[in-house]
């Protein structure tokens, strides 16, 4: 998963892709700092895809937080950057079941 997201990175920085680029490194950002934390309590400094799927997940939570803040404020520009990053970061995790496929 960090490889495909590492070459996705590589993807957006030859396209000149601003946003998904800063996304995208904040993603990276995340997971090395969640490595260098089970590196210090002695665990494997690898993480398992299932703990960046976790990652991601919570990154989205908190830009769930934020729009809704920013809605409050009307602050336009800033909920379309953060579903932006909503966007891409959804892009890495796995498809969500419909209600009616569950």
């Amino acid at each position: 998963m960090k490889d495909i997201i590492t070459n996705e990175l590589s993807k957006a920085l030859k396209n000149g892709d601003k946003e998904r680029l800063h996304t995208l490194r904040l993603i990276i950002a995340a997971i090395k700092d969640k490595e260098i934390a089970s590196r210090s309590s002695g665990e494997d400094s690898k993480i398992s895809e299932e703990t960046i799927i976790q990652l991601l997940k919570k990154m989205v939570k908190q830009r769930n937080d934020s729009i809704e803040m920013f809605e409050k404020a009307s602050r336009t520009e800033l909920v379309v950057k953060e579903k932006l990053e909503i966007a891409i970061i959804n892009e890495f995790l796995p498809k969500q079941l419909s209600e009616e496929e569950t």
